[in-house]
């Protein structure tokens, strides 16, 4: 019976820590876009539209990892081809909807790239307000800018504590004379409480499940 106990703990946590790190790694925005809302890290990100009007990052080719839980600072790195080659634009625009506790700063990053005239280069606008009408809320902060002309960043607003917030992510790369490379955008958002990562939950429970076990074998060994 003992052991059959073992056996079923150890199957249960290393599913559930199976599943929890499945649903902390990556995804599309494709996968974004059909979930709607992504629990993370105390956030709710909410995917409200995505348009890539030329180039090739359609979203089922842009993947979402999203990063920082158990840290004050959550947020998600996109990784595609943003990209843009000589005479050639590539022109993306995400807005998502950040929620679920009060939120008072935002940092973007990147890693644009490129020489000539060529700019690579990534606007963020940060809104008070849930969408569609967080579209039109009042803007927190200047907005966010990163370039290959500039800075890849890190940038970052701070604002009074907002529960709701409309971001609108404008990526673009013009080509130019010689071409410009654009393949990560990160984006983290602070929150008021640090929430533990869920795989270090995973594991936790499985360390208190076998020391339980293992106090139930030496209970029965002295016993007997």
């Amino acid at each position: 019976m003992t052991r059959r106990f073992l056996i079923f703990s150890l199957a249960v946590g290393l599913l559930a820590l199976g599943g929890l790190n499945a649903q902390a790694g990556s995804i599309t925005l494709a996968d974004w876009e059909a979930m709607g809302t992504v629990d993370y890290g105390g956030l709710a990100f909410t995917f409200e539209t995505y348009a890539n009007a030329t180039g090739n990052a359609p979203a089922p080719h842009v993947s979402v990892t999203f990063v920082g839980a158990g840290t004050s600072e959550v947020g998600f790195i996109l990784n595609g081809s943003f990209s843009a080659a000589v005479g050639q634009n590539n022109d993306s625009d995400l807005v998502y909807q950040v929620s679920n506790t009060s939120i008072t700063d935002a940092t973007l990053y990147g890693n644009p790239a490129g020489t000539g005239t060529g700019v690579a280069s990534v606007t963020e606008t940060i809104r008070a307000g849930a969408y569609p009408g967080g579209l039109a809320g009042p803007i927190l902060g200047a907005p966010l800018f990163i370039s290959n002309t500039s800075t890849s960043g890190p940038v970052s607003v701070t604002f009074p504590d907002t529960p709701v917030i409309t971001v609108d992510k404008d990526i673009n790369s013009v080509g130019g004379t010689a071409g410009v490379t654009l393949s990560q955008v990160g984006q983290s958002f602070s929150t008021t409480t640090a929430v533990p990562e869920p795989a270090s939950m995973a594991l936790l429970g499985i360390g208190l499940s076998g020391l339980f076990t293992l106090r139930r074998l030496f209970r029965r060994t002295s016993v007997a």
